[in-house]
């Protein structure tokens, strides 16, 4: 049987490629052909067009160039290392991807928690949550405050500060005492597990509230809520979580 050889452009059709890739590839001593013509034309044999599919099939697994001739040039043993490399890449990327998908999963649910309405109080069961802390603040100064929590956001926090869930927490007896009062005790960040040193907000009957509005009406919110706790004959303990 006579032997058959591919030009350049036969070659490309038959795996898919475009020719100047075939060029490139030469011209990088990646994939040569097995001759030239004396008007320059390359073609390629049967048994070359195999390599070319190898060579393609790493390609398709987003293996550099560079780590694909390593493999041509030494052994498909080579290609051994390289693939382990590249599936503990795969790992990492996986992981940070759902992160990613956790995350503004998060997202959407906060913007879907607004559709509730501002300004109603509701009561709900909610699950313990673990949470990081601040040093204790005691302050209503804005500058300290924002330091501390941009500390705590540096030491612990993974995203930008409005990625992570975050917030301030006032002891109930403050507000109770004084609705305007805005002496925070922590800035906190939550954590999606358990770990050493981390304070546990309390799984329990909670009362809950969407606000907007300036800082300085925050305390009709707060008023709203302990009528509502008066009329209902309630008794709050712990801390608010703003």
């Amino acid at each position: 049987m006579k032997k058959y050889r591919f030009k350049v452009s036969e070659l490309a059709d038959l795996l898919g490629i475009n020719k100047r890739t075939l060029h490139y590839y030469d011209e990088i001593g990646l994939f040569s052909p097995d001759f030239k013509d004396d008007n320059g034309y390359r073609y390629y044999s049967v048994e070359k067009s195999m390599d070319l599919a190898i060579i393609l099939s790493f390609k398709e697994l987003a293996i550099p160039l560079e780590e694909i001739k390593q493999i041509i040039d030494r052994d498909m043993w080579h290609s051994k290392t390289i693939l382990e490399s590249k599936i503990e890449e795969l790992d990492k990327q996986i992981d940070s991807l759902k992160e990613i998908k956790q995350l503004a999963t998060r997202k959407l649910k906060q913007i879907k928690i607004t559709e509730r309405g501002f300004f109603n109080i509701e009561e709900m069961e909610l699950q313990e949550e673990h949470m990081v802390l601040s040093e204790v603040l005691e302050t209503d100064d804005l500058l300290t405050i924002f330091n501390a929590a941009y500390q705590l956001l540096n030491d612990e926090g993974k995203y930008l500060l409005t990625n992570n869930r975050y917030g301030y927490m006032i002891h109930s007896n403050k507000k109770i005492l004084n609705s305007r009062d805005e002496i925070y005790d922590y800035f906190f960040l939550e954590k999606d597990q358990a770990a050493e040193g981390t304070y546990v907000k309390p799984a329990g009957h909670y009362l809950t509230m969407l606000y907007s509005g300036a800082e300085a009406e925050l305390y009709k919110a707060y008023d709203k809520i302990q009528k509502y706790v008066s009329d209902k004959q309630y008794e709050l303990t712990g801390y608010f979580y703003e």
